[in-house]
């Protein structure tokens, strides 16, 4: 059983769809059909999440055009359009640490906060039968997560459950947010128990079909999917993800009786108010004034606009260039007018090393300001020999373009 369970051996590969053990003549194409399964499933599960953000967004945007004259209502669906963008961005750096070149970053945060604003996202991708209720404490300790990758595991989570009810009438999901102590006597957890102590947990509680053991048992394989086609990444990256935190995931189903996964982050022993935190960040970038010329380079012609746009709002006199030769020819005869230079990383006819190379030469202190749709680690690695002024992850709000070029200057 323990061979049949890790599929391979050195000599002979487990074929499932026979039910036989076979010659090593068959591991390439048993290889092959593993490798164009697990394609499927993630190009299923990536197509699957977008369409629902982008849903939201087209949605709400031709509600904007409609009420168009009223402010308020304006508004509402303007917030709703940023909140999906901002999930979709959060999605797209899913895919790039699931690729191995994503961000690691962690922040401090609450895990009612996380849920709470992806309720509205997540109330538009349910069944119409389905509704979900939320108990989200705000006085429980904080944790320390990369934020993009929870909500994509929540997200995980509630759209399984809701598939798990896709047959009923109606049905319930219930997400909850606690408190639990963990210790060696803790039962039925994925995951080692590194450090026993207070935890912080995430609930979801179907009321839908329910699993038996064997599904259970598989339900972390990688891959694996009880779906005619996979969606989002499949529970083996959720457990990848909650044990790269540290964490905890529980599971407690019976068939026809519904699910429960719990998954459980290490509390903070220390309380930080982040919120003061940030005020005083945000005071402090109250001060700063934009102002003088900035050398924009990006070969997307709708990214030029619209980044056109929002610096000119910031207060700054832009020069635009399309591509790093241009850039580089711009910058030599006008170097002394122009205060920053921000870059995109990956251009046309230059790339982004060579045109940081060729700003450099024309002056050793230029500032530039890289910005891309890598992750900053990735970046840094990239360019950890070269003195930039600071990153700027795509796709940035105006407060984010606010801070960079805050810090840049």
């Amino acid at each position: 059983m323990k061979d049949e369970k890790q599929g391979l051996s050195d000599s002979k590969a487990y074929c499932p769809d026979v039910g036989l053990w076979q010659q090593p003549l068959q591991q390439d194409k048993y290889d092959e059909n593993k490798k164009l399964a697990s394609l499927g499933v993630l190009a299923g599960g990536i197509a699957h999440d977008f369409n629902n953000l982008l849903s939201v967004i087209l949605g709400n945007t031709c509600l904007a055009n409609k009420h168009i004259t009223s402010p308020e209502q304006l508004a509402i669906y303007l917030s709703r359009i940023e909140q999906a963008s901002n999930n979709a961005a959060s999605l797209c750096q899913q895919m790039l640490t699931y690729a191995g070149q994503g961000s690691s970053r962690s922040h401090i945060i609450s895990l009612s906060s996380i849920v709470l604003d992806m309720t509205k996202l997540l109330q538009v991708s349910l069944f119409k039968h389905v509704s979900v209720t939320y108990q989200l404490p705000e006085n429980l300790p904080k944790v320390k997560v990369n934020v993009s990758q929870i909500q994509q595991v929540i997200m995980n989570l509630i759209t399984n459950a809701n598939e798990a009810m896709q047959d009923n009438v109606s049905g319930m999901i219930s997400v909850h947010v606690g408190v639990m102590t963990v210790d060696d006597a803790t039962l039925s957890f994925s995951g080692d128990i590194t450090c026993e102590g207070e935890y912080i947990y995430i609930e979801v509680r179907d009321q839908g079909c329910g699993m038996n053991e064997a599904t259970q048992s598989q339900i972390f394989e990688p891959f694996f999917t009880t779906k005619f086609a996979g969606h989002g990444l499949g529970m083996s990256t959720v457990l990848s993800i909650v044990d790269g935190h540290h964490g905890l995931v529980q599971l407690e189903s019976e068939l026809g009786k519904g699910s429960v996964f719990r998954i459980a982050f290490p509390a903070l022993d220390k309380v930080i108010n982040q919120d003061d935190e940030m005020s005083e960040e945000y005071d402090a970038l109250e001060k700063f004034q934009p102002s003088g010329k900035i050398l924009l380079v990006d070969d997307e012609e709708t990214v030029l606009e619209i980044m056109e746009v929002m610096l000119e709002d910031l207060g700054f006199s832009v020069i635009i260039a399309h591509d790093g030769v241009e850039a580089a020819d711009i910058y030599h005869k006008h170097w002394k007018e122009i205060q920053i230079v921000l870059m995109d990383m990956t251009m046309p006819k230059m790339n982004g090393k060579d045109s940081v190379l060729a700003l450099q030469k024309v002056n050793p202190n230029v500032k530039i300001l890289l910005s891309s749709g890598y992750s900053e680690d990735d970046i840094s690695m990239q360019f950890k020999d070269m003195s930039l002024a600071g990153f700027l992850q795509k796709p940035c709000s105006l407060k984010q373009l606010y801070q960079a070029l805050k810090l840049a200057l």
